[in-house]
């Protein structure tokens, strides 16, 4: 017997940023909810579409990283993003 385990996923649009922080991530997150959308929230993505997510999510936090934004704002902002990225 093959044993099937829903997982839960968030929204990639849930992310909470201000608009200076989202600036600072070249468009990862907006990729991210492209691919959340597309694949009609995730009903039809393949595994490749959960790693793209993954990989843009990853992306937009070494930009963050690399940007010069206040110390504060790169924490908060990276924090916001990590916790919708531990669900892919």
């Amino acid at each position: 017997m093959v044993k099937i385990f829903k997982r839960k996923y968030m929204d990639p649009s849930s992310i909470n940023l201000t608009s200076e922080q989202l600036e600072c991530t070249d468009g990862y997150i907006k990729k991210a909810i492209d691919i959340y959308e597309k694949t009609d929230h995730l009903k039809t993505a393949t595994t490749k579409d959960f790693n793209n997510i993954y990989i843009n999510l990853s992306n937009a936090v070494c930009t963050i990283l690399k940007s010069n934004l206040k110390f504060d704002l790169k924490v908060s902002a990276i924090e916001n993003i990590n916790k919708v990225k531990q669900y892919y």
